[in-house]
């Protein structure tokens, strides 16, 4: 199969505890720190694996922030995703740091105000990548609304999923090989699952350690992908499986003969033999809907299973 799930686990998490005892708030509000806003504060002493500790004193709240692995392996170079039973360990060591800072045990349990679910997909050729990004690109779930920022190669190299009404970041694919500058484009890509939960919502790490976070991770991710059988072709492989989908009884053997007519103009021709905006856009969409994405960059015979790629990754965080 094109393109493999090579990594899935907590990346970034976000970590809130509520002292009970006044003296130790007195003691860590006396450490050198920042304002930030709302009415916080940042300490400029960092946790270990240079992550961040501040507090928001009138909400009687500190909190520690960072990559899973930078804090539990001590140092800031460390990137590697960290399964999500590791929380514990997370946990124990943001309370740590937080006590060191202030001298004074930290004996309250924590509450997990952000845990970012990820996985990532390794492809052999750049292009291939690349065309799952495009793809997803073009896949709106309901209720969402996409951003998608390219390079300047014009290919794209994060999509943003975000909240219809409030704009609220719910999702991120993007290209880590080209952030890290670890491979070149297309090469590495990464899906995030961004959550921030409410605080009548969130829970005890320990809690959330043991929890299924497939329906989680693929709360936006699987309104995207329709059928189960969402590809990236290129022209002969699109044809190829129109064909076959018409001889399973998927769908009529005149819309296969339409659509198939379709990709032969269009790969002999290109978009130009369709001066109608319009009508391009409609037959891109009839095989859109079918679930192929036509990708001319693609080699002719090329496939790359977007909705299975996507698929495995919501579930390799089921419990």
């Amino acid at each position: 199969m094109t393109g493999t799930l090579s990594a899935t686990g907590l990346d970034t998490v976000s970590l809130a505890y509520r002292p009970e005892r006044e003296s130790f708030f007195d003691a860590i509000l006396r450490q050198p720190h920042v304002p930030t806003a709302g009415g916080g504060l940042l300490f400029r002493e960092r946790a270990p694996g240079e992550t961040r500790m501040g507090a928001y004193p009138s909400h009687g709240v500190v909190w520690w922030e960072g990559r899973a692995d930078a804090l539990l392996s001590g140092t800031r170079e460390s990137w590697q995703l960290r399964p999500k039973s590791d929380l514990g360990a997370v946990d124990r060591a943001a309370r740590m740091a937080l006590s060191d800072l202030a001298d004074h045990w930290l004996d309250v349990d924590g509450e997990t105000r952000r845990f970012d679910l990820t996985a990532e997909l390794s492809f052999d050729e750049p292009e291939e990548g690349l065309a799952f990004l495009r793809t997803v690109s073009g896949m709106v779930a309901p209720r969402r609304k996409l951003a998608v920022w390219y390079g300047k190669d014009r290919q794209p190299q994060t999509v943003e999923v975000r909240q219809e009404r409030s704009g609220a970041l719910t999702e991120r694919l993007y290209d880590k090989g080209v952030e890290s500058g670890s491979h070149p484009a297309g090469m590495r890509i990464r899906l995030e699952a961004q959550r921030r939960p409410h605080r009548s919502r969130r829970y005890r790490p320990a809690h959330l350690a043991k929890m299924d976070m497939a329906a989680e991770f693929g709360r936006s991710l699987l309104p995207h992908l329709g059928a189960e059988n969402v590809i990236a072709a290129g022209p002969n492989a699109a044809t190829e499986h129109l064909a076959g989908m018409a001889a399973r009884g998927e769908i009529s053997v005149a819309k296969a003969e339409r659509m198939i007519g379709t990709i032969a103009l269009l790969k002999e021709y290109g978009r130009a033999v369709y001066p109608d905006l319009q009508q391009q856009q409609r037959r891109l969409r009839g095989l859109r809907e079918a679930g192929i994405a036509l990708d001319d960059t693609l080699p002719p015979e090329a496939t790359v299973p977007v909705g299975e790629l996507l698929r495995d990754a919501v579930e390799s965080f089921r419990a």
